[in-house]
């Protein structure tokens, strides 16, 4: 009985902890000369919104260019 205990408590520490991970990617864009300029790391909404609709830099909206680490 005490070994199922300790299983069930080990498989929920798991399942949580990968609930709880973030998706996170480094993340550039290419200006119009062609400079590549970082931006860093871009996580969960904010990285979605950033791919879905573009990276904004004054009146400028960039395409970016991320990978995951």
């Amino acid at each position: 009985m005490k070994n199922k205990s300790i299983f069930g408590i080990m498989a929920l520490g798991l399942a949580v902890s990968f609930a709880s991970c973030s998706k996170c990617e480094e993340c550039h864009y290419d200006t119009a000369d062609g400079t590549e300029v970082e931006i860093g790391e871009l996580c969960d909404d904010a990285l979605k919104d950033a791919e879905e609709n573009g990276y904004a830099v004054g009146d400028t909206t960039y395409t970016l260019h991320c990978h995951e680490h």
